[in-house]
């Protein structure tokens, strides 16, 4: 009876992350850029929060569920950054400093 529970417990503890990605279909707009933004670049693509300061298109919005063991807003990051480098994307503009579970994903012209 205690293996269950562990495997269990462990699964629950580990948890797991869920995106939807829904892609973006029409023509590209002149997305709005900025002279300078605040940009994180240790993840798998930068994460610009605000826009950023060169041309770009955007390939899609993606959204992540995540257990509540990686609710830690860099590890929300982390994931989400992953996923975006995995869909094609080489950035991400955050649309929210906190909680960060819905972004678009970006590609560079």
């Amino acid at each position: 009876m205690k293996v269950p529970v562990c495997v269990s417990a462990c699964a629950l503890l580990a948890g797991c992350a869920v995106t939807d990605f829904t892609p973006y279909r029409g023509a590209q707009q002149n997305w709005p850029v900025a002279a300078g933004t605040f940009v994180d670049n240790k993840y798998a693509v930068p994460v610009f929060f605000g826009p950023p300061n060169r041309p770009y298109d955007v390939i899609g919005y993606l959204t992540a569920e995540t257990a509540p063991v990686r609710s830690r807003r860099g590890a929300v990051i982390a994931f989400m950054a992953r996923r975006a480098q995995e869909l094609g994307g080489n950035g991400r503009l955050s649309s929210a400093q906190t909680g960060n579970t819905s972004d678009l994903c970006l590609a560079a012209r």
